[in-house]
């Protein structure tokens, strides 16, 4: 009977430092909004160029930058691999698609909720954006997106960046053999690569800055709770559920 994990990724599990990490800023940032009135800043303007072209397409750069940046990181080691490089890739993209699938879904299921729950503390208005104008309080059950996605968006890159290296060390076979042609000398580029690395570790910074920044600014105890959750619990099993079955 095939076991449901292998050592090495129970190993990859409790190995990722990030997980106790985003549960800490989301408990410390929580705790700071509940006990204190946190002053506005730029970054709780939801029309700052951060939010508005950054964290809003999130995902687009998260997998954007992991394709670019792990298809060059297997391509440079393509002569030394036992599986082709293509395959390899292939196989990124049907983790990230699994990962889209799952947001996508959990994110309109929520709206769904969302739509459903949602009441007026005064019964003779129905409309959300009414409600909220008129200074009433208007009252659902809600998931925060923001902490759903960034929580998701920086274990997907831990998650991918490892993976990589990982593999590259296991399953080496040769010393790397560097063509002439174009695509292979930019490919072997080492400014590159650096540039791109940098970028997307960057991007992940960016995204734990405001994960935290979400939490102390926007939403409640259990919007925060339950996002987050969402987050790892949509990353656990496509990683080590799904993917871990069909050995991609």
């Amino acid at each position: 009977k095939k076991k449901m994990f292998h050592v090495k990724e129970l190993k990859q599990i409790f190995n990722n430092f990030l997980v106790p990490i985003i549960v800490v800023i989301v408990i410390v940032g929580t705790s700071l909004k509940e006990m204190f009135t946190i002053p506005d800043t730029y970054f709780n303007n939801k029309n700052n160029f951060i939010n508005q072209y950054f964290i809003k397409i999130g995902w687009f750069w998260t997998c954007f930058l992991l394709v670019i940046t792990i298809g060059i990181k297997y391509f440079k080691h393509k002569n030394r691999l036992k599986v082709n490089s293509l395959t390899l890739i292939y196989n990124l993209l049907l983790r990230l698609i699994i990962l889209t699938v799952f947001w996508f879904l959990i994110t309109s299921f929520f709206n769904f909720i969302q739509y459903l729950s949602g009441s007026c503390s005064n019964i003779d208005i129905t409309e959300r954006i009414v409600c909220r104008k008129s200074s009433h309080i208007w009252s659902e059950i809600d998931i925060s997106g923001h902490c759903f996605l960034l929580s998701l968006s920086i274990l997907a890159i831990y998650e991918e960046l490892s993976r990589a290296n990982i593999y590259i060390k296991e399953n080496s076979i040769a010393d790397s053999i560097i063509g002439n042609g174009a695509l292979t000398r930019l490919y072997n580029n080492k400014s590159l690569d650096l540039a791109l690395k940098i970028f997307l570790y960057f991007i992940m910074t960016m995204w734990i800055i405001s994960l935290f920044n979400t939490c102390i600014y926007f939403h409640t105890y259990y919007d925060k709770l339950l996002g987050t959750s969402m987050g790892f619990i949509t990353w656990f099993i496509s990683y080590y559920i799904i993917s871990s079955k069909l050995n991609i």
